[in-house]
């Protein structure tokens, strides 16, 4: 049988919808494509789903045409048919010509307007879980909700987390297109096999196991590995972030494309390109002008980041863009100039999110100096060189793990049961003493105002709320001496831990990456990975904070 053939759309508006044949258990899946006006188009509902692997495929009708699609789809269009009549959908793998880039570009441009114009968001999940004793049906998610909003500890350590978390590791919570995909939905309902729960419940649960930290507590039930210095692997939770981060962004009256990709960054897709292109419709109407950035799959992901790079630097004036640049060797995927970010998340760890908060812009109120050359490969930038570094702390991520026989990694199995969460929350301990050494620079001791510099340094000085208060210097100073006196304190210490340095756990996870550094005219700062001995401190003119 032959293979279907798409007739090119007319208009700017014009959209194919999808016209999904009823059928019954192992009927085979048959459609139909009717293209239509996005204005004129009938009452549809457009599908959310993660692709899955391209090469693994099934097959269905479609026109009469045989059509390959892959087999989350498959599993997706088998599901949602009815038995009775067709149903409308929009679906992004069918209704677009995947091999026409010039219509790829002109419809992913109209997905924001595709989404949000639909009766109906239907997210896919994937089929049920075959082992149903350790299934968590998407209904008890309104019970976890119930208990989470009350913060009981108790219920939360005694709850069986393990099914919920597998659930959040399905591809479809680490996929980019998401985020645009349920922001513009009118309303969002998700399926898994044959069990739907609004979206809504999902996102207030991992919004509520974020806010609270709750999530952290979880890491001893599910066995997990734990993270490099986190002292639980946060890559298990990346679903919660994600969807909880949907809530913040979605709230954000005033987006702009900085902060709509380091908010995605921790988000996937399968074509580079997509990393710019998936946020581009949440942004405020105003934000681009015609002719500015659009999808256009013609041009090469070097292309795509470099325009992007150079509109926010040239148009908007911002230097921000430049924190999405990773700094971690080997991660130049394919790119030639240096200060073209690839917007992934090799990045991660290597800058602090302060947004627009004042106190970490260098510059003050100047403005950007900048221009690019006429082949696009070199960017200038006017500043001031201010210090070179003297000193600099090792990466936490270059520090040998302990021995499980090591005493503070016996200490710390009062407060993990795991042993490598041990052996790291040991390694933790020792970056930070090292830390305070390079801050007392050969001195005896910190004086009262090299102290602050030093805490408020580690921390970034940047607190959930705003710059932290004075006051948090004396929590600083009781954490320090715990971890000064941590062998003569028994099982004592376990308690004061969980009850008073949480907020100081936190604030140092935020930017552990990140390594302290002493300067030639005694500053302290924190710096990248890749940076070095003798490595000159500047900063660019403009009004906001970058790496």
């Amino acid at each position: 049988m032959a293979t279907y053939t798409y007739k090119r759309l007319e208009g700017a508006e014009d959209i194919r919808i999808l016209l999904l044949d009823p059928g019954r258990n192992q009927d085979e899946v048959t459609c139909h494509l009717s293209s239509t006006s996005i204005r004129a188009a009938p009452k549809y509902e457009a599908l959310s789903y993660a692709w899955g692997d391209s090469a693994c495929t099934r097959s269905i009708v479609c026109a009469g045409f045989i059509t390959q699609v892959t087999v989350n789809l498959y599993d997706a269009l088998w599901q949602f048919r009815y038995q009775d009549r067709p149903r409308i959908l929009w679906v992004d793998a069918l209704c677009i010509n995947q091999q026409d880039a010039e219509e790829k570009s002109q419809q992913v441009g109209s997905m924001g307007d595709i989404y949000s114009n639909a009766e109906k968001v239907l997210i896919w999940l994937g089929k049920a879980p075959k082992d149903f004793s350790n299934a968590f049906p998407l209904e008890n998610v309104k019970v976890a909700l119930e208990f989470l909003s009350t913060a009981d500890m108790a219920r939360v350590k005694h709850h069986n987390w393990v099914p919920f978390v597998n659930l959040l590791q399905r591809p479809y919570f680490q996929r980019k297109w998401v985020i645009q995909e349920i922001i513009k939905a009118r309303e969002a309902v998700a399926f898994c096999g044959r069990s739907s729960i609004p979206w809504s419940s999902i996102e207030q649960v991992c919004h509520c196991l974020l806010l609270s930290g709750l999530y952290s507590h979880m890491a001893p039930l599910l066995d997990a590995d734990i993270g490099p210095h986190t002292g639980f692997d946060i890559s298990r939770f990346a679903g919660i972030q994600h969807v909880s981060g949907l809530a913040f962004m979605r709230e954000d009256s005033a987006r702009n494309l900085p902060d709509m990709l380091f908010n995605a960054r921790l988000s996937q897709c399968s074509d580079p390109r997509d990393r710019i292109f998936a946020v581009l419709s949440l942004l405020p109407d105003t934000y681009l002008e015609p002719g500015d950035l659009r999808p256009d799959y013609t041009a090469s992901p070097e292309e795509v980041f470099k325009r992007c790079t150079i509109f926010e630097i040239l148009k908007k004036h911002n230097l921000r863009i430049l924190s999405c640049i990773s700094t971690s060797p080997g991660n130049s995927e394919f790119l030639s100039a240096s200060w073209v970010p690839q917007f992934d998340d090799s990045a991660l760890g290597d800058v602090v999110d302060a947004g627009s908060v004042p106190w970490f812009h260098a510059a003050g109120e100047s403005t950007v100096e900048a221009h690019v050359s006429d082949d696009k490969t070199t960017l200038y930038l006017r500043g001031k060189a201010v210090d070179t570094i003297k000193e600099i702390q090792a990466g936490i991520l270059s520090m040998p793990l302990p021995d499980s026989n090591d005493p503070y990694v016996s200490s710390f199995r009062n407060l993990h049961d795991n042993t490598m969460a041990a052996r790291k929350c040991s390694r933790r301990r020792k970056m930070i003493l090292e830390c305070r050494e390079i801050a007392i620079g050969g001195q005896e001791s910190l004086s009262e105002k090299r102290f602050e510099e030093f805490w408020r340094t580690m921390i970034c000085d940047l607190g959930p709320s705003g710059r932290v208060p004075a006051a948090f210097g004396a929590e600083f100073a009781a954490y320090l001496q715990l971890m000064d006196h941590l062998l003569e304190m028994g099982h004592t210490w376990v308690h004061k831990w969980r009850s008073d340095f949480n907020d100081i756990e936190n604030l140092i996870n935020a930017t552990i990456l990140l390594r302290l550094c002493s300067t030639s005219r005694g500053r302290l700062g924190r710096v990248t990975r890749n940076a070095e001995i003798g490595d000159i401190l500047q900063f660019s003119y403009g009004p906001s904070h970058y790496h």
